[in-house]
Formats: C-alpha cells, sequence, structure tokens
C-alpha cells in the first residue's frame, strides 16, 4: 500500500518537474519575456534546466582548499 502511494507521488513529482522544465526552456526562447523583463529588471535571466542540474550547481560551488584557505587567512589579517 505504501509502496504504491510511494510510487503514484514520485510519478506525479517527475511529472511536475519535467512541466516546470519545460515551462523555463520555453521562456529561454520567448523574444516578449525577454524584452519585459530588460523592462523591468534590466535583463533577460536565461534559465538551466536539465537532469543534471543538481550536480552542475555542487560543481560549481566547490571551492578550491587553497582558495578557501586565502580567503579565511584575508578576513582574519587583512591589509592595511
Amino acid at each position: 500500500m505504501n509502496e504504491a502511494i510511494f510510487t503514484q507521488l514520485q510519478k506525479e513529482m517527475d511529472q511536475s518537474v519535467g512541466a516546470l522544465r519545460k515551462a523555463f526552456d520555453r521562456l529561454n526562447g520567448d523574444k516578449e519575456f525577454a524584452e519585459e523583463a530588460v523592462k523591468a529588471i534590466q535583463f533577460a535571466p536565461q534559465f538551466v534546466t536539465g537532469g543534471d542540474l543538481n550536480a552542475q550547481v555542487r560543481r560549481a560551488l566547490v571551492v578550491d582548499p587553497a582558495i578557501r584557505t586565502f580567503v579565511a587567512d584575508y578576513i582574519k589579517n587583512p591589509p592595511r
């Protein structure tokens, strides 16, 4: 019983996510949306979609340990 409910919920979530991805993909090619966005916020956003988006974001957020050390040291001892 619980497995059937979970399976149905997962299917519905997958369909919802798919619908959102398609909607954002359509916005990327919508000239009228881009024009309105430029008027409202001074740029036209380009939405990134795809099944591996979470992995892409996680890779982009990884900071090299040397950079992390440099920033931490800089914060502790800023140049005067």
